[in-house]
């Protein structure tokens, strides 16, 4: 009657944090004729998992037909079909254990913040119809192992309930019912609208659901679900979001509804669209928010008014977030296995601290998934790969019931740098500068060119590198590990230079420090450079659009500055395009580099100007004084200073009339031509490059001949014509 249930329900999913369906309300027209008021909803399949940015589609996905008991018998596989139903079989098994192993196993297997976010929004929509069937379960089956439950099939929520006589065609309401006896016999005790509901001692559709019950058990899980729940509560049901969208629901539907109203009916009593959203909003919204922020808070549990069950103790307002700092950081784990790193966020306080929208930034980047939970005087390890954390041969590891959470981005470095906890609002909690203990490698060894679009192909890819310290350099244990896999062997005495390379053989006399697989990627790519310990030494991306003659023309990256900070390596700026085609595999770079206009403006323009197209671009005319941008920098001029007539001359010798001018040294990325005209009309002849002198500034004087003898005709005109290569 309100409609609105199912595509609600969702949208309170989402908005929580558990990944869920798009479900939208729709008007359904055949042969141009009004039809039905319908509910699309989206499949819970790979495309969902896809478009879920921190869920892989290639995790396992299984339809539930069962309260949580067995991994093969009402179950339908979606995902991995081409592997058994074990990983199902294993977590249901361990999810049937007790106490410290039950324990263990949970915060090993379970993705704790989707699934608190899944429990506390089935408790918010009151969605009982969960217990034994109408949910998913996923598994993140390539990378941390973890579970979690995704929500199905939501129509009977927001205090719509199967349990008034069996029966779904009833106008019946709960919201605030912890303890009644339902079904047609009035003798099945039922607890629809308690925050526990799902436990064995609290079932709903006179079912309950043993995952929900196993993770309630423990008191480590309940604890962390209240503080959640409580957020969500103070978040979501107590503020506007949800009569904000009852109110535009029932303006989009209004005439609509009317019309269903009319051609299919309605179960029970007649009600308009208005009205059957006023019973939802007075008769379960209202109730539900006076249910859950008062009559379930701790500090009113002496008043709880149902004897046949206890309170759900929810904790109140969120605490006081200065307990909260970091623990150990783990830089350098003893195993040398950088994936091992971690750290630590420690809760001093008496009371759980919810970390949604927290952000760890510096060195690593990391942002919390909602549902995050610090436990009161608790802790959370972040992991790089929270998989090979929980393999961790030493303590902390897997097997120790730890809240762990990731993947972060980065690592921790042994260049020391501050690393930040910034809560949700943005203000920072806690900070810490981590110490400084750069390997050599770290400090002394850098990439000074990059080939990766050679015109001869896959085999002539190189990356050179130099030894920029005062002693030699053992390369044992260096390697490439992101773009090109690579060992490195030997080493590199004081300014020395060696390659790493796809096939030696075309590298003939050079020192080959490595050979590659895979290959450079001419789009551009990570780069990273490891030492023996794991630590970075660099890592950065290089893009293949800084430099369209390295991309289109041969030429390879040439590192400007080979002591600056490694840090700026990931700067275009850093780089320019090579001297000459091919590069310099194996020698220091050549002196001057290959010009490109994006470098070149760099130096006349600001941020501001750079930013915008009319000022800077090629076409744009800086100074108004009738050039292009482009021709500026064909002509090595700067864009603000005017050109005059006088930027060329006209040489006569021989009967033959020549233009000379100034252009700039080296710029691939440009075509300048010069084209003789006799009746400025027709173009199409074009004077030849004659001579070509350099001068110390980066000019080089040109002089370009006509190929009609002035005898022939004493009338001719030229111009300079200049576009970007591709």
């Amino acid at each position: 009657k309100a409609y609105i249930r199912q595509p609600l329900s969702y949208e309170i999913y989402d908005m929580a944090g558990s990944p869920g369906s798009e479900c939208f309300l729709m008007r359904v027209d055949q042969n141009s004729q009004f039809f039905s008021v319908a509910a699309y909803t989206e499949q819970v399949d790979k495309r969902l998992l896809r478009r879920e940015s921190r869920l892989d589609d290639d995790g396992a996905l299984y339809k539930m037909f069962n309260a949580g008991t067995s991994g093969t018998s009402g179950v339908e596989k979606k995902n991995r079909r081409f592997e058994s139903n074990t990983d199902l079989s294993t977590f249901v098994s361990g999810m049937n254990s007790s106490g410290a192993e039950l324990e263990n196993f949970i915060f090993d297997n379970v993705d704790l913040p989707r699934q608190l976010n899944y429990l506390a929004a089935t408790v918010l929509t009151q969605n009982n119809d969960n217990m034994s069937k109408n949910y998913y379960l996923y598994r993140d089956s390539e990378g941390s192992g973890e579970w979690t439950q995704l929500p199905w099939d939501t129509d009977l929520t927001w205090g719509s309930h199967y349990m008034t006589n069996d029966n779904i065609s009833h106008d019946g309401i709960w919201a605030t019912a912890d303890y009644v006896l339902g079904g047609r016999n009035a003798n099945s005790p039922i607890s629809p609208s308690h925050p526990f509901v799902g436990i064995r001692e609290l079932q709903g559709n006179r079912s309950w659901n043993r995952l929900i019950d196993k993770l309630l058990e423990n008191e480590r899980v309940k604890n962390m679900f209240r503080r959640r729940l409580q957020t969500l509560v103070d978040d979501l049901l107590m503020s506007k979001v949800v009569d904000d969208r009852l109110d535009a629901m029932e303006l989009m539907l209004e005439s609509d509804a009317v019309r269903d109203r009319a051609k299919w009916g309605q179960f029970g009593r007649s009600q308009s669209l208005t009205q059957a959203i006023a019973v939802l909003e007075d008769d379960y919204l209202m109730p539900r928010r006076t249910h859950l922020s008062v009559t379930h808070l701790a500090t009113n549990s002496a008043s709880y008014p149902t004897p046949q069950t206890s309170s759900a103790l929810l904790p109140g307002p969120a605490g006081d977030e200065t307990s909260v700092s970091f623990g150990v950081i783990e830089g350098n784990p003893s195993s040398l296995k950088q994936e091992e790193e971690y750290i630590e966020i420690i809760n001093t306080a008496n009371e759980a601290i919810d970390l949604s929208g927290w952000n760890v930034t510096g060195g690593v980047e990391f942002e919390f998934l909602p549902g995050t939970i610090l436990e009161s005087n608790g802790r959370v390890y972040l992991s790089p790969d929270v998989s090979t954390f929980r393999s961790r041969a030493a303590s902390p590891t897997g097997g120790e019931g730890l809240n762990v959470e990731g993947d972060y981005s980065g690592q921790v470095s042994a260049r020391g740098e501050i690393i930040k906890l910034i809560n949700s609002e943005g203000g920072v909690v806690d900070q810490r500068l981590t110490p400084s203990e750069e390997s050599d490698t770290q400090k002394y060894l850098r990439i000074t060119e990059i080939h990766f679009a050679p015109l001869e192909g896959k085999r002539f890819e190189f990356i050179e590198l130099i030894n920029i310290g005062p002693d030699p350099l053992d390369l044992t244990g260096v390697r490439f590990t992101n773009g090109v896999e690579a060992e490195l062997t030997g080493s590199l005495a004081p300014g020395e230079l060696g390659l790493v390379v796809s096939t030696p053989s075309y590298f003939p006399g050079l020192k080959i420090l490595g050979i590659f697989s895979g290959a450079l990627n001419n789009g551009g790519e990570q780069l990273t450079l490891r030492d023996v310990a794991g630590e970075n030494i660099l890592s950065f991306d290089y893009e293949g659009e800084w430099f369209t003659a390295v991309r289109n023309s041969g030429y390879s990256l040439d590192l400007r500055d080979e002591i600056a900070d490694w840090s700026t390596w990931e700067d275009r700026l850093s780089w320019a395009t090579s001297s000459e085609v091919g590069g310099s595999p194996g020698v220091l770079n050549p002196f001057p580099y290959s010009n490109d206009y994006d470098s070149w403006i760099h130096s006349f323009f600001t941020v501001g100007e750079l930013e915008d197209p009319l000022v800077s671009g090629p076409m744009a005319d800086a100074n108004g004084d009738g050039y292009s941008n482009l021709m500026h920098y064909a002509l090595g001029v700067d864009p603000e200073v005017v050109l005059s007539g006088s930027f060329a001359e006209i040489v006569i010798e021989n009967d033959i009339i020549s233009l000379q001018f100034d252009r700039l040294m080296k710029t691939p990325d440009l075509n300048l031509t010069v084209q003789i005209s006799t009746d400025l009309l027709d173009w199409s002849s074009l004077a030849t490059l004659t001579d070509s002198e350099a001068q110390e500034n980066g000019l080089e004087t040109v002089t370009y001949k006509s190929p009609i003898p002035l005898s022939s005709r004493s009338q001719q005109f030229f111009r300079i014509w200049v576009t970007q290569n591709p």
